[in-house]
């Protein structure tokens, strides 16, 4: 009953995944696509299936046969919320997506420019020029996102009763997966038919890509289904890695590039990365883990024990790593790893 319930979000889901994979199939032959490239695509298309199954069970686990406060259990009207703010947002952006394509029949040039490669022409021209720092604060919506809808629930945990935190966990999952159907849907469109994109989308992400993005998919929307496995668990084992992958890759990028790049302080040299943006990342997701952690009854010294393990683990992550986009591995190794750790030191994770 929950999958058939679950069914218009996870058909979503699959139509995405099909054309991630799509679009990697056909571009395999392209000279100008290197391996990394294909592997990123592989993870997200990889990522957004195993999303897709898990949802129902991350319904049920917020359900969990509680009763509801409308409906005679908590678990319909989960997936209800989930159904009106998925499906309904998906609807939406479709129908914006639907007039961009008819003004384009009308004037293809109505945005400036008729084709994808006059739109790349132009992004190039301006990434030069363009401030990194804007990119890297919007990386921190998600912490304000997830704790200010966490906190605004609990304030009426009197109306929702004493599942709240169910209500709040849901309406999360809900807005970061439309934050990922926004990417999702804005890449597909880009890479397949340009003339679907509005122009306000064209120009969010003539402000938030990279050069390297420009004929692949985005790593945005991986962040989100990344954290997926960890909805599972205690609400800190879900935002501990949510802050660290924010805060810390946003101050690590944003401290390497104003301090360490003028004065070319590069590690390896090879590298893009310096030691500025390392020492940033370490006392970055040391002070994620006091954040994420701020709802829990840990006393000082697991906190700091915690801190510790997860500031040398992401400095190996983004010291290590130099070919995988940080979006698709520091969701997963630091829930991983903290998962591992707090069991080793017998802290409840669920």
């Amino acid at each position: 009953m929950v999958i058939i319930e679950s069914l218009p979000v996870m058909i979503i889901l699959w139509i995405f995944a099909a054309f991630i994979f799509g679009y990697m199939f056909k571009t395999r032959k392209n000279v100008d696509k290197d391996v990394w490239t294909s592997v990123d695509e592989t993870a997200l298309g990889v990522l957004v299936i195993v999303f897709t199954i898990l949802y129902p069970f991350i319904v049920l686990r917020f359900g969990n046969g509680y009763p509801g406060r409308i409906l005679s259990e908590l678990t319909s009207e989960l997936l209800i919320i989930g159904n009106l703010l998925i499906v309904g947002v998906t609807v939406i952006l479709i129908i914006w997506a639907i007039s961009a394509k008819l003004r384009f029949k009308k004037n293809q040039n109505y945005r400036g420019y008729s084709s994808y490669e006059d739109w790349c022409k132009l992004f190039l021209e301006k990434y030069p020029t363009r401030s990194p720092l804007n990119r890297k604060v919007t990386h921190m919506l998600p912490i304000i996102v997830v704790y200010g809808l966490y906190i605004i629930v609990f304030l009426f945990q009197g109306l929702l009763g004493p599942y709240w935190e169910s209500y709040a966990m849901i309406i999360i999952i809900c807005i970061g997966l439309d934050f990922a159907i926004f990417f999702m849907l804005g890449d597909t469109a880009r890479l397949y038919d340009f003339s679907w994109v509005p122009p306000n989308a064209a120009k969010l992400y003539m402000g938030a890509m990279t050069e390297h993005e420009i004929k692949t998919y985005t790593s945005t929307a991986a962040m989100v289904f990344g954290f997926a496995p960890f909805l599972f668990f205690n609400f800190e084992i879900f935002a501990i890695p949510l802050v660290i992958t924010s805060l810390a890759d946003a101050f690590a990028y944003i401290i390497g590039s104003t301090y360490g790049v003028p004065k070319g302080h590069f590690f390896p040299k090879s590298s893009k990365k310096t030691f500025e943006g390392y020492l940033a990342g370490i006392v970055f997701a040391f002070i994620s883990v006091l954040i994420g952690s701020m709802f829990t009854d840990w006393s000082w010294e697991i906190r700091l024990n915690v801190g510790v393990v997860m500031a040398i683990t992401f400095f190996l992550i983004d010291f290590l790593n130099h070919k995988i986009q940080d979006n698709y591995l520091n969701p997963l190794l630091c829930g991983l790893v903290l998962i591992i750790y707090l069991t080793i030191i017998n802290v409840p994770i669920s």
